[in-house]
C-alpha cells in the first residue's frame, strides 16, 4: 500500500458518493506480516474487515473505476446484474473497457440458429442450437432450445435442454438442466425462479426455488 491516504464512503440513496468496491491490491509479504501482527493485537482477521481498517493506518492509493458495477447479494440482484448485460452500453462498459475482464475460454462451434428460430435481444455463448423463440435472455454454451419452445427474460446456464413446447419465463436454470416437452417454468420479475444443477424438470413450476 503506497501513495496518498484515501477515505471511502458508502453510497446512500439521497446522494452520490464514492463507493468502495472492496478490491484491494497489496503485496503478499505485507499482508502476511500485517495479519500476523493484527492477530497478536486482537484485530479482526476477516480479510475484508482487516484491509478496510488498515486503510486508516497506512498510505493508500485509490483507483477510479467508472464502468458498470453491480452489488450482488441475493438471487434478485444476481438476476438483475446478468440481465443488465442485454444493455449494450453496460455490456461494453464491463467487458470492453480499458480495464478488461479475462475469463477461462472454452471456444466451441458457433451457435446455430435454425429457420424456425425467433430470437430478439438475447445473447448466446458458443455451441448452442436454437430452434424456438427466445426473448431478452442469456444462454451459456452448448444449450439447446427445441422447436416450439419459448424462453423469455431468463438466464440459462451451460448444457441446458429446453424441449419442444416448453415455456421458460423469469427463471435461472443452472448447468445441465433438462425441461421436458410442454413443461412451464414461470417466475416473476421480483422473484425469478431458480432451477438447480442437473435437475430434470418433468412438471410445471410457478414461482419459488427448486
Amino acid at each position: 500500500m503506497e501513495g496518498h491516504h484515501a477515505y471511502f464512503d458508502d453510497q446512500t440513496e439521497s446522494e452520490i458518493k464514492n463507493l468502495c468496491m472492496n478490491i484491494f491490491i497489496v503485496s503478499t509479504e505485507w499482508l502476511i506480516n500485517a495479519l500476523e501482527d493484527g492477530q497478536k493485537k486482537g484485530t479482526p482477521v476477516a480479510i475484508q474487515d482487516f484491509l478496510t481498517l488498515s486503510m486508516e493506518k497506512h498510505k493508500t492509493t485509490a483507483y477510479e473505476y467508472t464502468g458498470f458495477l453491480s452489488n450482488i447479494f441475493n438471487v434478485k440482484a444476481y438476476y438483475d446484474a446478468n440481465m443488465a448485460m442485454l444493455d449494450s452500453k453496460k455490456f461494453t462498459s464491463l467487458l470492453y473497457s480499458n480495464q478488461k475482464i479475462y475469463t477461462k475460454l472454452k471456444n466451441e462451434v458457433a451457435t446455430y440458429y435454425a429457420p424456425t428460430s425467433d430470437v430478439h435481444n438475447s445473447q448466446f455463448a458458443t455451441g448452442c442450437i436454437v430452434k424456438g423463440k427466445v426473448r431478452n435472455s442469456l444462454f451459456s454454451r452448448s444449450s439447446i432450445v427445441e422447436e416450439g419452445a419459448g424462453v423469455s427474460d431468463s438466464i440459462i446456464m451451460a448444457s441446458a435442454v429446453i424441449n419442444k413446447g416448453a415455456q421458460i419465463s423469469y427463471a435461472i436454470l443452472d448447468k445441465h438442466v433438462e425441461v421436458d416437452p410442454g413443461v412451464k417454468i414461470i417466475g416473476t420479475p421480483e422473484q425469478p425462479l431458480v432451477i438447480k444443477k442437473n435437475t430434470h424438470v418433468t412438471s410445471d413450476i410457478y414461482g419459488g426455488t427448486v
